[in-house]
């Protein structure tokens, strides 16, 4: 599960060579995956203009996902419709 989450309410810790960051076309986004297993953690914008805010990979942090957020599954392997 992704979510939007602003900079200024998280903090992502990780080694130098830990990660690593693609950037591709436009230049506007930077996709971080991890160096190790490969499994993207997040991107953020690269734009000056955009707002401070990045979209975080949920299975890859320890944030709890409150229960007043509505969450629809998707299945994005066969079906392609939500499953609720």
């Amino acid at each position: 599960m992704w979510g939007r989450v602003e900079f200024s309410q998280t903090s992502i810790s990780y080694g130098e060579h830990d990660i690593i960051r693609y950037i591709h076309g436009d230049k506007t986004l930077a996709f971080v995956s991890c160096s190790k297993c490969g499994c993207t953690t997040h991107w953020e914008s690269l734009s000056s203009d955009a707002d401070q805010a990045m979209k975080l990979n949920y299975a890859t942090s320890d944030f709890k996902i409150p229960p007043e957020i509505p969450v629809k599954l998707f299945d994005g392997a066969e079906s392609w419709t939500y499953l609720d």
